[in-house]
């Protein structure tokens, strides 16, 4: 399939009817897992992909099944776009958005906006200003598109919104008053909809309701919005829907808005695996430690549970209609045991991820039902990635207080069954210990890096994994040094 692939079905989305016998299961699922309060599942639910403005996935084998009614039915696509950079210059915005639209459409699409502060939207006093003066002129060139986010994961670090609830809360005041007011600002009519929230787990624990609340008490005929967004991903890491039945009381309770909460959209959600940092946490749960397990089968069947939770979230409350996997693309995935943000339904040798199975085969969630034979063979979730080898030193295994050690590694080039020629490894390195994160170094063209630190006093155990898009390690590179 050519990346120039139209999915077809603009301006529609077909639903998929959960049946009695589906929400009956799929409640059944939640309760052994212990979830409390389950709520009937929505009368229809709204699959959808999310991605970062990559569709090189169109080229992977079985990519037509995501959006086949005979597989995953895909019928909404979301994609998170950069703010425009200045009212007079949104044409690489406009650029991505255009080719959403050539593969979807725009009856299909949701986009998110995201301003980080790096970019000029991110300068003290401009992001309100852009939104205001260019998100017109995108509702404008896509008059179609009916679902808009003004800043996605508002909370997260690199963003003007980071530390600021009162300034995410205004922009989505500012994209609601343009959406619910097209005349005024020159937009073709149209039913729009801003999507509030776009966080993860309970942003600013609940700051931003009680902002936006106040917000609409200054604009009268304002609408409160109706539809709230969440991306629980540790509910899907650990099979469980804690976070999402928390969000969903915080939000309901709030003043304000409550009331008029109709829809919970789960805009992003995946099967993410731990980093190396993570897999030695005590805090990390069972099923995403099994996730990276070096046992394949024991990997596989933690990341199918995974991906059953995913498909049985809408069973927590009925508003929950719409609900999101990030990411189908390729490109992000990572062939270690644990890509912080790998969540790619393929590898980067193009084999489908045991996620991708679940999703487009068993997508009514029934665990029981099915085992790892049936979903698919042993190759596509032993064979995924090249092997290799790493190798290391340190400057000292034995210093005093304060004293820097450099550790050194190099990470030979490998093979792949059935025997590809691969070039040398391209990724990072993620250097940690078991209590604490030590920073990541870039490889260079012969496979090697190293990092300078300053380690407690005592015995510590420094270890290096790869990310890289290619390669895994059967186990990361190890050096004890003891601090005086």
């Amino acid at each position: 399939m050519s990346n120039s692939l139209n999915i077809g079905r603009t301006g529609q989305h077909h639903r998929w009817r959960v049946s009695a016998r589906g929400a009956l299961l799929a409640v059944l699922i939640l309760l052994a897992l212990g979830s409390p309060g389950v709520a009937p599942a929505a009368e229809s639910v709204t699959w959808g992909l999310s991605l970062q403005s990559d569709w090189s996935f169109l080229g992977e084998p079985g990519s037509a099944q995501l959006f086949s009614p005979t597989g995953y039915d895909a019928t909404i696509v979301r994609d998170i776009v950069p703010y425009c950079q200045s009212s007079s210059d949104c044409a690489q915005t406009s650029s991505q958005i255009q080719t959403d639209v050539s593969h979807v459409g725009q009856g299909m699409l949701f986009i998110t906006l995201q301003c980080l502060s790096s970019a000029p939207c991110g300068a003290t006093g401009q992001t309100e200003n852009n939104l205001k003066a260019t998100l017109p002129q995108l509702m404008t060139q896509f008059p179609n598109i009916a679902y808009w986010g003004m800043q996605n994961e508002p909370a997260a670090g690199g963003k003007p919104t980071t530390n600021s609830p009162i300034l995410a809360s205004k922009l989505w005041l500012d994209g609601a008053t343009i959406a619910q007011n097209p005349a005024t600002y020159g937009i073709p009519p149209g039913t729009r909809v801003i999507v509030a929230g776009e966080g993860l787990g309970g942003t600013y624990t609940g700051q931003y309701e009680t902002s936006i609340a106040a917000g609409l008490s200054h604009r009268p005929g304002l609408n409160a919005p109706t539809t709230w967004s969440l991306h629980s991903y540790n509910d899907v890491i650990c099979a469980q829907t804690t976070m999402t039945a928390a969000f969903r009381d915080q939000l309901l309770a709030a003043p304000g808005v409550g009331p008029a909460v109709q829809h919970i959209w789960l805009s992003e959600e995946g099967v993410h695996l731990a980093s190396p940092a993570q897999k030695v946490s005590p805090s990390l749960c069972q099923n995403g430690k099994d996730m990276v397990s070096s046992t394949p089968t024991l990997a596989a069947a933690a990341q199918i549970k995974s991906a059953d939770t995913f498909l049985s979230l809408p069973s927590v409350d009925k508003r929950i209609d719409h609900v999101f996997y990030y990411t189908a693309d390729a490109p992000s995935a990572h062939c270690w045991a644990g890509g912080l943000w790998d969540s790619s339904l393929y590898s980067a040798l193009s084999t489908q991820r045991p996620t991708y199975s679940v999703l487009v085969n068993h997508r009514n969630p029934n665990p029981g039902s099915y085992t790892l034979s049936t979903l698919l063979p042993p190759s596509e979730w032993q064979n995924a990635c090249g092997l290799t080898s790493i190798s290391g030193q340190a400057s000292a295994t034995s210093v005093n207080q304060g004293q820097p050690v450099t550790i050194s590694v190099r990470v030979a080039r490998g093979n792949v069954a059935p025997g590809q020629s691969l070039p040398m490894p391209s990724g990072q390195i993620h250097f940690y210990d078991a209590t604490q994160d030590l920073g990541w170094a870039q490889l260079n063209s012969a496979g090697a890096t190293s990092t300078t630190v300053v380690l407690p006093v005592g015995s510590n155990t420094v270890q290096a994994d790869l990310a890289d898009p290619i390669y895994k390690l059967p186990n990361p590179y190890s050096v004890t040094v003891t601090v005086r």
